[in-house]
């Protein structure tokens, strides 16, 4: 079986909660691997390090099942922000079902740019200072950091410019094809929206009562112990392979012991302020999109 529906994105908008619920429906299967990204063909460093090749790509559902799996999909987040991605979906599958995830965009890129952090992409802690180095990392060269295997991660305006997202999608998929997901919606009725979602994908509702949280905000304890796993050296390769460790899941463990749950300090009113005057424009073009009131995004 190949998939027949897609969770595009956004970053920090419910992707993962939405997958966990939905992996756990009877007639869903979801791929093994969360965010394969294999149709970001225009994110090759990003995409060669989950999945690049079409074989690679099939094997992530080779265990679904026709008799039970009546839809079957994965959830790449960063697929709505690249320029290749949807299109490349629709000439994978012209009748995929995509649903896509959206959140305030000062809100969504300040908990990326923390998810960043943690994973060792970005290595400034501090948002504004990293916001401002947009501009000189853009060409992938001049204070990016030895983590970031993608330069285009760290262009926050641009992974916050939902509107421009949404309205490409729009000119390659139907509206009939297509379900956006606003994460104010998902917090306040958990339940409603995964009912709206099962009955987008056209399955029959589960027995689920308790809608767990999931992926909730961390930090690293020791932020280099997360970079020398997430960025190991060669030599560190080698002993693996030496060792026989690689298949022991060693890696996750570490990384598991090194995080802890933070909740984040609040955007200084000033920068917030700076944040909404960027995206004043898209969030408009995307309140007109969606036909929803979006005006108390912008106070």
């Amino acid at each position: 079986m190949k998939p027949n529906f897609f969770i595009i994105g956004a970053p920090k908008a419910g992707t993962t909660a939405l997958y966990t619920y939905l992996s756990e429906h009877p007639h869903v299967y979801m791929s093994m691997m969360k965010e394969p990204h294999f149709f970001a063909t225009d994110l090759p460093n990003y995409r060669a390090r989950c999945c690049s090749t079409l074989d690679d790509y099939l094997k992530l559902f080779a265990d679904a099942k026709p008799e039970c799996h009546q839809a079957v999909g994965e959830a790449s987040v960063h697929y709505i922000h690249s320029a290749e991605a949807v299109r490349n979906i629709y000439n994978f599958d012209p009748e995929a079902k995509l649903i896509a995830m959206l959140r305030h965009p000062a809100d969504l890129i300040y908990s990326f740019h923390g998810q960043c952090f943690v994973c060792a992409i970005e290595d400034q802690a501090d948002f504004e200072v990293a916001w401002r180095l947009q501009g000189s990392r853009r060409e992938g060269v001049v204070n990016l950091p030895s983590g970031c295997f993608e330069p285009a991660l760290l262009q926050y305006e641009q992974i916050g410019k939902l509107g421009r997202q949404v309205e490409s999608v729009l000119n390659v998929f139907p509206r009939a094809q297509l379900l956006f997901i606003l994460f104010d919606d998902f917090v306040a009725d958990t339940p409603a929206v995964y009912q709206r979602v099962l009955d987008f994908l056209e399955i029959p509702p589960d027995a689920r009562q308790t809608f767990q949280k999931v992926n909730e905000s961390k930090r690293p304890r020791l932020r280099w112990l997360n970079e020398l796993v997430l960025n190991r050296p060669p030599w560190m390769t080698r002993l693996y392979e030496y060792t026989g460790v690689r298949g022991y899941g060693i890696k996750d463990r570490l990384l598991r012991l090194n995080t802890k749950e933070k909740q984040r300090s609040s955007l200084s009113p000033a920068f917030r302020a700076e944040l909404l005057g960027v995206f004043r424009q898209d969030i408009l073009k995307l309140g007109n999109l969606l036909k929803r009131d979006l005006g108390h995004w912008l106070s």
